[in-house]
């Protein structure tokens, strides 16, 4: 059965900004915090930093001005979580295009565990990969999805998997790497073919 897209799973989900003030709230509260919870929030602390330098330095391309200026009002729905280093360099890319298109784009972000069943309604390739941007029209009817990551990147993932697989820390530090000299330009380029090929009436999973 398809999952169904609720208004009241729309007006759950935050905002950029309050997604950012849940992190730096989950971060100031660790102390009390379950210690499974707490291994989790030295990744989550470095995301945060991380995308304060993207929301800093982030330029946006020529076609996402082109592209999205002509599209019809969509939510974008992103699954994600605070210690997930590839949504921290997604998820400031995804507000910013948003944030250009107030009035075509509601941009709604909610946590991957805390909503087991949308995430399992996009697995990929059968994993609970995040982030993953979900594209629904003004009815709420599901339309095309992105993510977890760039597509050339997810294909060097699996190089560097099992170059890397006894050294997380390494694998971490190369796909950091990459998103810094890609300059989270693939991610727009991605968006922005999806979005025209959804408005030609297209649609990917």
């Amino acid at each position: 059965m398809a999952f169904k897209y609720t208004h009241d799973l729309i007006n759950q989900g935050l905002t950029y900004a309050a997604y950012r003030k849940k992190i730096v709230n989950q971060l100031a509260e660790q102390d009390s915090a379950q210690e499974s919870v707490r291994k989790l929030l030295k990744y989550t602390a470095k995301n945060e930093g991380r995308m304060t330098a993207i929301d800093q330095s982030l330029r946006l391309i020529p076609d996402v001005l082109n592209i999205l200026k002509d599209a019809k009002p969509v939510t974008w729905l992103v699954l994600t979580e605070g210690w997930c280093g590839d949504a921290a360099s997604s998820i400031p890319v995804i507000a910013a295009i948003a944030a250009q298109f107030p009035d075509k784009i509601d941009l709604r972000l909610v946590f991957r565990d805390e909503n087991p069943e949308l995430m399992n309604a996009h697995l990929t390739n059968g994993g609970k990969s995040i982030p993953k941007l979900v594209v629904l029209d003004e009815s709420l009817n599901f339309l095309t999805s992105w993510g977890p990551r760039p597509q050339a990147l997810q294909d060097q993932m699996e190089v560097w998997k099992a170059e890397y697989e006894n050294d997380f820390t390494a694998l971490i530090r190369k796909v950091n790497s990459w998103y810094d000299e890609d300059g989270g330009v693939s991610i727009q380029k991605e968006i922005c073919k999806m979005m025209a090929d959804q408005s030609m009436g297209l649609q990917s999973v």
